[in-house]
């Protein structure tokens, strides 16, 4: 597990993950991959890791393909749930980002709002007034995988 860099309020997850250590670099720090075997877009130091001896049972896991919208949780005051279409499949479900293992796509979708609306994104939901900022999520990974039950 990975120490989240940009962890928002003290209720956010602190570490994120598993990963799958890959190998460590000549200069200390390591390469890890995600659960679909992808690796990671930056390497991590390793006072950045946390070492996790269970193993985790597999659980299902689906493959986003594009988030569509965004809305505030009723479950969760503060939160937000996105509609997502799935890769594979034709339905398309709202989806709280507390099940998200791999939030890239959340980043994505982020990124792109900004774009059209022409502004800069906050650096955290407490910088702005609006409520639709951005959720403080995981950092960089390749892919956008979901799951119903949140991987610890």
């Amino acid at each position: 597990m990975t120490l989240d860099p940009i962890k928002g309020d003290k209720l956010s997850p602190r570490y994120e993950g598993p990963y799958t250590v890959e190998r460590r670099t000549s200069h200390g720090s390591y390469v890890l991959r995600d659960g679909t075997g992808a690796p990671l877009k930056r390497h991590f130091a390793p006072s950045q890791l946390k070492l996790v001896l269970e193993d985790i049972p597999d659980t299902p896991t689906f493959t986003v393909k594009k988030l569509l919208g965004h809305r505030d949780s009723s479950k969760v005051p503060g939160t937000k749930d996105y509609e997502v279409q799935w890769k594979d499949y034709d339905v398309i479900t709202w989806e709280h980002e507390g099940h998200f293992v791999e939030r890239q796509c959340i980043r994505d979708y982020w990124d792109e709002q900004a774009k059209k609306e022409g502004t800069t994104l906050p650096t955290s939901p407490t910088q702005s007034s609006t409520p639709d900022t951005v959720p403080t999520l995981l950092p960089n990974t390749p892919t956008k995988r979901v799951s119903k039950r949140q991987r610890v």
